[in-house]
């Protein structure tokens, strides 16, 4: 799964067209996997919304309007980082 993910980031940060992005996230897998592990050991991790989420996400870039593109890349971070607030509440408890 962890794999799956990477690979649906990066082919849409490659096909972006911007090379120094995908510089940049690359330099980033490993603390891509300490994620997912992390989220998966608290318990915190949703597999079943992966694939809507990201399904959502071919389906509006295949419109290629660019600011819905904007719209959901943002929520999908975003969502990402309530985990990781969530995951600064559990590890304090």
């Amino acid at each position: 799964l962890i794999d799956l993910d990477e690979e649906f980031h990066s082919l849409i940060i490659l096909e972006s067209g911007n090379g120094k992005l995908y510089e940049v996230w690359s330099t980033l897998k490993a603390v891509n996997m300490m994620i997912f592990v992390s989220t998966y050991s608290l318990d915190l991790f949703n597999s079943g919304r992966q694939g809507p989420a990201h399904q959502k996400i071919v389906e509006i870039i295949k419109r290629k309007s660019e600011d819905d593109i904007q719209t959901i890349i943002s929520e999908h971070y975003n969502d990402s980082i309530d985990i990781f607030e969530l995951m600064d509440r559990v590890e304090e408890e």
